[in-house]
């Protein structure tokens, strides 16, 4: 505006220097004003005078930023008023002003509000059609203007063809610096209203504004068109002359009574706001507010809201926040409620964000809460998060850091996650935002040291855990779209120990190949693979354990298991696992088992020889083993029995001190056992022993029948006080 005034003046100069000293004056007179005015460049095409009027067909101004063009000037005078010093009037058929970026541009002269108005006698200066165009500031108008010796006319209108054409501006200035402005929507409603005055240095300035329809969103916000309002009042103080190059830093600005009520034409995006004061001072903005944003699209929603006192600053390109906004979101089945804490966005040299929240997501599959940090840009970043996951009825600590560069389409993400005896486990993500498309990769080595999943999962109470050993992990997941995920994870185990209940075995080894092509229906496979472990201790030692098994889904195929028992082994014929209730049939075999090995379990008092063969077929329902007709027979010829003597001292009663005399050498040649098994742990056992004893009866055939009942979880566990007993004892004796 500044530029087009004074080229104004200048025109007006250099059309009466035209008939005061003829056309042949003027390529020396239009540089020396132009000059004077900080035009770098000046054309001028100028008919001789008239004796009313003088026509000027072109006229081109170029200073550094802007360029005035004018044509088809015409000059009215009279020559009794040339005389008297004085034109009638100018009037300009065209006026274009171009202002331009110009990073080069020199200073702006400093001219008063008097040079809004012409310095040499000129009645009226008309401008028929005005066309402003800064189309590299984002606007242009055209319009017309009218001057008189007091006071300065302009009427403006946006371009069809950017943004601001719903806007007219009336602009009223007089002589003295007295401004006022309007802006108008062309629905003809009133946008902003601004009066004020220039006083040395500085335009002051106060009114109101309400900003409706969609002229908010496209016009300030450059979100989609809708229905609402802006509005409010301030006061300005900016400093003059204004020009483009104007930092807003130099402003000093205030508004009060603002309120922002928008939703857009779909309905996916609303805003009801109230800004209690805005204030802008040396550079610095503050903002008060309070109010929510609402955002829907498909399947994605998300609130904000600013509680009553939160506070936006903006300084030297940093906008910070302190005050706590709430951000909840949701994607699907996922719920994100985060409170951020600190935040501050950096808008130099690039945009960029850094904040703290505490932030909880809730999912089908995981839950976390936590603290949530991180420095992020559109190109890279930086992220962390310390809290706890929620995995269904147990929660364990997670702790992650993570950073993420962006080349064009593809996000590639680092980063390391802890969690119990998880420490500093790296991992990769790769991710194409326009077809989908992503990957993750993760590679540890896992020695545990203490109990894993106890370290792993707070509140932890199952009966099983693995508490030594190493495993080698690696779980690769590949994916087209978020709803079509293939994993493969492999779980190298190396002498891990691990215990179920009060039972344990140690040096595992094996590898677990697992895979699923869909991680929503969660339908794991693994791979048949043979897991070995050197001994399982359940009261009596279980050695050289093998199992082939496989997974699909909630199945566990078992297709064979066998390992060494009491000098002997048994295996169990292949069967499924039904993970989801529990429940198995097993048909469990024993071969060749040493009977002097079984009777070692009941001390010294009983010894014997001999080898056995069983069958047991156990069912499991609910993960409670029970048993019907299981079966034990002796392996011909048979073996001996022997008790100690002690045992046998005469009790009165003649049946039983025979068959304890028997016992102390019973040579039998059939032993035969019927085995039932409770769910509550209750074994009964009915065995039928054959023989003789050499000494008794000439050898003569005995027959014995003995029922046994015992809880076998009982038994087993006193077996394994004893062994804990003796390997005390042990210790002691060897300290």
């Amino acid at each position: 505006m500044r530029a087009f005034i004074i080229g104004l003046f200048l025109l007006t100069g250099l059309m009466l220097g035209a008939y005061l000293a003829m056309p042949l004056l003027v390529a020396q007179f239009a540089p020396a004003i132009g000059a004077e005015y900080g035009f770098t460049e000046t054309e001028v095409q100028i008919e001789r005078p008239g004796a009313d009027a003088l026509s000027v067909p072109l006229v081109r101004l170029t200073a550094p930023g802007y360029q005035i063009l004018s044509r088809n000037v015409r000059v009215s005078y009279t020559l009794g008023g040339l005389l008297r010093g004085g034109l009638d009037s100018v009037l300009l058929k065209e006026l274009e002003v171009e202002l331009q970026r110009d990073s080069e541009s020199s200073a702006v002269p400093d001219y008063s509000p008097d040079l809004f108005f012409p310095l040499l006698p000129i009645k009226d200066i008309q401008v028929e059609r005005l066309t402003i165009d800064a189309n590299d500031f984002g606007f242009s108008m055209t319009g017309s203007a009218n001057w008189s010796a007091e006071e300065l006319y302009l009427n403006l209108q946006g371009s069809e063809h950017d943004l601001t054409s719903v806007f007219a501006v009336d602009v009223h200035v007089k002589r003295g610096g007295q401004v006022s402005l309007t802006l108008r929507e062309d629905a003809g409603e009133t946008t902003l209203r601004a009066a004020g005055h220039v006083a040395e240095d500085w335009l002051n300035l106060s009114g109101d504004f309400g900003v409706r329809a969609h002229t908010l969103a496209t016009i300030f916000t450059e979100i989609p068109r809708g229905a609402g309002w802006l509005e409010g009042s301030y006061q300005a103080v900016i400093p003059w002359p204004v020009n483009p190059q104007t930092a807003w830093q130099e402003i000093e600005a205030s508004a009060e009574r603002t309120a922002l009520n928008w939703s857009s034409a779909d309905e996916g995006l609303s805003l009801d706001l109230t800004i209690p004061s805005v204030e802008i001072n040396d550079g610095i903005l503050n903002l008060r507010l309070n109010g929510i944003a609402n955002v829907t699209q498909e399947n994605v929603s998300g609130r904000l809201t600013f509680p009553e006192g939160s506070s936006l600053r903006y300084q030297k390109g940093q906008l910070m926040s302190r005050a706590g906004p709430h951000l909840g979101i949701e994607v699907g089945d996922i719920k994100t409620d985060a409170t951020l804490g600190n935040l501050s966005m950096s808008m130099s040299p690039s945009i960029s964000l850094e904040f703290e929240a505490s932030v909880t997501i809730h999912s089908p599959l995981v839950g976390l809460q936590g603290v949530a940090n991180g420095l992020i840009s559109p190109e890279q970043g930086e992220l962390g998060f310390s809290g706890k996951a929620d995995l269904g009825d147990y929660t364990q600590p997670l702790d992650v850091t993570a950073s993420y560069r962006l080349d064009e389409s593809d996000l590639n993400a680092t980063g390391e996650l802890s969690t119990g005896q998880l420490k500093d486990v790296g991992f990769s993500i790769n991710q194409n935002l326009e077809s989908s498309a992503g990957s993750f990769g993760l590679v540890h080595k896992l020695v545990i040291d203490q109990p894993l999943a106890a370290s792993l999962v707070a509140g932890w109470d199952e009966a099983y855990d693995m508490d030594a050993g190493t495993i080698d992990v690696t779980i690769n997941a590949s994916w087209s779209s978020f709803d079509q995920i293939s994993t493969q994870a492999t779980f190298a185990l190396s002498r891990v120990a691990a215990t179920y209940d009060d039972y344990r075995a140690t040096d595992i080894d094996g590898l677990l190949e697992l895979s699923t092509e869909n991680q929503a229906e969660a339908e794991w496979h693994l791979a048949s693979t043979e897991i070995h472990a050197g001994t399982i201790d359940v009261g009596l030692p279980v050695k050289d354990v093998r199992i082939l098994v496989s997974a699909k889904g909630n199945r566990l195929y078992i297709e064979s298991a066998h390992a060494e028992l009491l000098s002997g082994t048994i295996q169990a014929a292949p069967f499924v696992y039904k993970l989801d209730t529990g429940s198995a049939e097993v048909a469990l075999s024993a071969q060749s088992i040493d009977l002097a090995d079984i009777l070692a379990l009941e001390g010294e008092d009983v010894s014997g020889t001999g080898r056995l063969n069983g069958s047991f077929p156990l069912t499991v329902i609910d993960n409670q083993v029970s048993m019907e007709k299981g079966h034990v027979r002796s392996i011909e010829p048979g073996g001996v029995i022997l008790l100690n003597p002690e045992l046998t001292r005469a009790t009165g009663q003649p049946g039983l001190d025979f068959a304890l005399e028997a016992l102390q050498d019973f040579r039998y040649t059939e032993l035969v056992g019927d085995i039932d098994y409770a769910q509550n742990g209750d074994m009964r056992l009915a065995i039928k022993l054959t023989g003789n004893n050499p000494a008794i009866e000439d050898g003569r055939t005995i027959e014995y029948n003995l029922n046994i009942t015992e809880n076998l979880p009982t038994l087993l566990r006193s077996l394994q006080l004893q062994d804990e007993v003796r390997a005390q004892v042990e210790r002691k004796l060897n300290e």
